[in-house]
């Protein structure tokens, strides 16, 4: 199968979902037509004088991975694009030597995914029910996860397209980081992954 052949049969699935609209961008789609204009500007020649194997590899938060491309942040739409969606994309993640990055809502089989060997980041939104936030850190960190970070650029809440999304956030304090970093002390000052891992 060709890439081409992929990216179509991806969008015919993802778009007769109900979950396609997440497919696009928000309102007037401005960021997405942008990135657009901004990739076209940049032509990729490739010349070659001999042959050589392609190394792919590459350093990120402390562990070696095989490829440069790992997996946004995000949860909700996964479970409805496939039964056991998550659990088939930490295994795929694995098996490409890859990250796994999960979002908010915090997958309900976290602690399984760990549990996969992925290298496995998630973060949380600044919820404006900063106990619950913090709740939400403790749930992370006991999953197992390596890395635990928070979503400060959702301050505002979230949307695609017209529609509200997500919109119990409110903009993070320098104060908030600070217990959230203290929270999440372990993870933010030895971000390598542990042996038995």
């Amino acid at each position: 199968m060709k890439l081409s052949e992929i990216y179509e049969k991806g969008q015919k699935e993802l778009g007769g979902k109900n979950f396609g609209f997440f497919l696009d961008g928000v309102e007037t789609e401005f960021v997405m037509t942008n990135n657009r204009r901004v990739i076209e500007r940049y032509t990729f020649l490739q010349q070659c004088i001999d042959a050589v194997d392609p190394i792919t590899a590459t350093t990120l938060l402390g562990v070696e991975l095989k490829t440069p491309v790992i997996m946004s942040a995000m949860t909700m739409p996964i479970p409805a694009i496939a039964e056991d969606g998550m659990m088939q994309v930490a295994e795929g993640l694995k098996e490409a030597g890859s990250l796994m990055w999960t979002g908010t809502p915090i997958p309900k089989d976290l602690k399984i995914l760990a549990e996969t060997g992925v290298p496995l980041a998630s973060t949380i939104k600044p919820l404006k029910d900063r106990k619950k936030m913090f709740k939400t850190l403790e749930e992370i960190q006991s999953a197992g996860v390596d890395w635990a970070g928070i979503e400060i650029d959702v301050g505002q809440g979230t949307k695609i397209k017209d529609q509200p999304i997500v919109s119990d956030c409110s903009p993070i304090t320098m104060s908030d980081l600070k217990a959230f970093a203290a929270l999440a002390g372990h993870h933010v000052k030895n971000m390598a992954r542990t042996p038995e891992k």
